[in-house]
């Protein structure tokens, strides 16, 4: 069945019927979530901007992360 990427908005195709993103869209996130997860690990106390601007990720896509428990930030 084809989709649509629910990140990119590209059009793909999955056997899964809960998918809602490309697998591009799921490698990025994923390679995010961690790129993040290490910067908190040596800067606890990082503002969202500081994270932000060290590790080049969209604070949109942080603050996603965050909403989603893909990452611990206080």
């Amino acid at each position: 069945m084809n989709k649509i990427c629910e990140d990119c908005h590209h059009l793909f195709e999955t056997d899964d019927e809960k998918s809602t993103k490309c697998l591009e869209c799921i490698r990025s996130y994923e390679q995010n979530r961690q790129i993040c997860r290490n910067y908190l690990q040596d800067h606890q106390g990082a503002s969202i901007s500081e994270i932000s601007r060290e590790t080049k990720i969209p604070i949109k896509r942080i603050k996603h992360l965050i909403k989603e428990g893909a990452i611990s930030y206080k």
